[in-house]
């Protein structure tokens, strides 16, 4: 992901604009497609002005509409406009210091305001990957460095944000768009945290807290479907019309392991796991021999056919209809005319429900709202504990909103100070 991704991206479509025929391609009909940083590159060509005219479909695929300024990308994060944590100047003076080229940040970052584009790059070009890997954190649960991806730099993308720009008509490349998210998107992460789960013989994840688990799964999921397909449908209908299609993933039969654990719950419909019923193949990597098995090929293997036909015929009509044959239920556009109308498509195999319309549509607000009224949550800190998860890692507020957060707020649960326990943190939150 990032911009330079996005970069040869566009010079690939242009590649495909120029050659395509010759290979009995249409050049007015390519569909673009991605998946999780894929599916947010998808969102950042419909608002490149770059791209404009290239492509005339696109799915995205669990992705999401974030993108930072040039500030934040750039600047340290105590300037007047900060940048962030892991910005390019707060990690060069990092790698300065680990190096031995500065005594501390203050003496790197005097450093930085004297030296001159070319020394620095050619300095930085001395380092070795890991070297500079090293210098970002790498998030618990995702295993992924903590950096600035994707930037609004004027060029590339437009200096609004992305979805101020897919708002207006004249503001990003109208295409026939097709997006949705994974019933568990955040699972698969979870699983593999040690603050969520333990590992049976190194394979196999249990959570250590299996109520907890489910509930802060169950939330982070939603604000994905809410931030990365309802949102921007709604959004994206009153602009282009009916030509926005919305599905949800819910595929979650994988088998029960007697005496250790039910994989269908720990694991379930969670992010990347479409992409085999997508293409037609069973590779998750090493692992993909306990999630897929003669058990549960039947069923999989019926959804994945219909999924291909829907994608298909959408990359061919812009419309995933009924399906390449036309055998397939209606998969109509997203519909938000009254609270029962249908928006998405839930697929799914028959012991799941199958393939249906579903008018289930969730917003932030009333994420943030249900919160509040869930009996799950029986204090203020378990809600808190909720509402400091969907600020950190589903960035659906910011510090301060967090602390206004509800009805009774969380600011006897300071963010910074999470998770709450020890005397120090007990005494500053009141507890």
């Amino acid at each position: 992901s990032g911009n330079f991704g996005s970069l040869d991206q566009i010079q690939a479509l242009e590649w495909v604009a120029r050659n395509i025929s010759a290979f009995g391609g249409d050049p007015g009909n390519v569909t673009i497609f991605g998946e999780s940083a894929g599916g947010k590159n998808v969102v950042a060509l419909l608002v490149s002005p770059l791209a404009r005219g290239l492509f005339h479909r696109a799915i995205v695929q669990s992705g999401s509409t974030g993108a930072v300024s040039i500030a934040e990308a750039e600047h340290f994060s105590d300037d007047a406009d900060p940048g962030h944590e892991f910005s390019s100047n707060e990690v060069i003076a990092t790698l300065r210091v680990r190096d031995g080229s500065a005594a501390d940040r203050a003496a790197a970052r005097a450093q930085l305001a004297r030296i001159d584009g070319d020394t620095l790059a050619a300095r930085l070009r001395a380092k070795s990957p890991w070297e500079i890997l090293a210098a970002y954190r790498a998030e618990p649960e995702e295993a992924l460095s903590d950096v600035p991806d994707v930037f609004r730099d004027g060029t590339v993308l437009p200096r609004e944000p992305m979805l101020a720009r897919l708002s207006r008509a004249d503001g990003y490349n109208r295409v026939p768009l097709m997006l949705g998210t994974n019933r568990d998107e955040n699972k698969v992460f979870m699983a593999f945290d040690p603050t969520w789960a333990e590992l049976w013989l190194g394979v196999v994840p249990r959570p250590l807290d299996e109520a907890r688990y489910e509930i802060s799964a169950e939330y982070r999921s939603k604000a994905w479907k809410a931030t990365g397909a309802d949102e921007p449908a709604a959004l994206l209908r009153s602009v282009q019309g009916p030509s926005v299609y919305v599905y949800r993933f819910d595929w979650d039969e994988q088998p029960a392991l007697p005496w250790i654990v039910d994989l269908s719950k720990v694991l379930g419909a969670a992010h990347g796991f479409e992409i085999p019923f997508v293409f037609g193949h069973w590779d998750l990597g090493p692992q993909s021999g306990i999630l897929f098995g003669p058990w549960n090929a039947e069923g999989r293997d019926a959804l994945s056919r219909q999924m291909m036909s829907y994608w298909s015929e959408f990359a061919y009509a812009g419309a995933p209809g009924r399906g390449r044959r036309g055998e397939l239920p209606e998969w109509s556009a997203w519909d938000d005319s009254s609270p029962t109308s249908p928006r998405f498509m839930q697929l799914d195999t028959p012991a799941g429900g199958g393939l249906r319309m579903s008018a289930e549509a969730i917003t932030v607000a009333e994420l943030l709202e249900a919160v509040d009224r869930d009996p799950r949550l029986a204090t203020q800190r378990e809600r808190c504990r909720i509402y400091w998860e969907l600020t950190r890692w589903s960035r659906l507020m910011s510090e301060e909103e967090y602390a206004q957060a509800g009805a009774a707020g969380c600011r006897a649960y300071p963010y910074a100070l999470y998770p709450w326990h020890g005397p120090a943190q007990l005494a500053a939150s009141g507890s």
